[in-house]
């Protein structure tokens, strides 16, 4: 059964930068059974979250829930575009009115707070394999695959080298399982001495001093800026593994 958004009963109004709501609305907008898009809520136009998911849930509570797990993953999905990029948050649940169609007001469940900042948007090789039917391809298996799921939403804020580190033990361990033991090299991931680079750079973010490797330190690990470009570099190439483009 198609998905016809103009059907939809339910919404959840969505909150965040306008380049990245632009953005959520180009890669979901148009296809799958979860869209992001615009639409007119009195007295503006909005961005909102739909899904079919919504009309079968009992009440808002359970609806916002629900819009908070798809989010996690779609905001784990914009970070391989943009590191950069600030979460989309839920801002309230909204009803189309029974009797004329319209939508009515937000129903506001939590208070948002939002930082904007200004940016250009500039393309990452990551991003060239997010074509819309690719990014709801990846949305439909985070529903389905719980290593999917578990890798978008250790990605889904501001990661920092805890979230990082855990994202890249997840996609090697899946790696290794599938590969039977093999190296992660052998999909396309760089070459162990990068991985150990990392590796012990979250070791010295992520441990006491006593634990760090030796002749390691602070001035020799990689950056948490550069470590987020690794590990989106890392999720891009597992991602393609698990699912090739046709």
């Amino acid at each position: 059964m198609i998905f016809d958004p103009s059907k939809a009963r339910v919404a959840v109004a969505l909150e965040g930068d306008r380049i990245d709501l632009d953005e959520a609305c180009f890669w979901f907008g148009t296809h799958g059974n979860i869209r992001v898009c615009n639409i007119h809520i009195p007295p503006n136009d909005k961005t909102v979250l739909l899904s079919t998911e919504f009309d079968k849930l009992a009440d808002d509570g359970q609806i916002y829930s629900s819009a908070h797990r798809i989010l996690d993953h779609i905001n784990g999905l914009l970070f391989l575009d943009d590191v950069q990029r600030k979460p989309i948050i839920p801002q309230g649940v909204v009803h189309r009115r029974a009797d004329n169609g319209n939508w009515g007001v937000t129903i506001h469940l939590a208070a948002v707070h939002i930082n904007v900042r200004s940016r250009v948007r500039v393309r990452s090789g990551a991003s060239e394999q997010l074509a819309p039917p690719r990014a709801t391809r990846l949305l439909q298996e985070a529903a389905r695959d719980d290593v999917v799921a578990e890798v978008l939403t250790f990605l889904r804020s501001a990661p920092d080298y805890f979230e990082l580190y855990k994202a890249f033990e997840r996609m090697k361990a899946d790696i290794e399982d599938r590969l039977g033991g093999g190296s992660p090299s052998r999909i396309g991931w760089p070459g162990s001495r990068r991985l150990a680079h990392f590796t012990q750079s979250a070791t010295v973010y992520r441990h006491a001093r006593h634990k760090w490797p030796r002749n390691y330190d602070m001035t020799k690990a990689m950056s948490l800026r550069d470590a987020r470009k690794f590990v989106r570099e890392l999720a891009a190439v597992w991602l393609q593994w698990r699912y090739p483009q046709s």
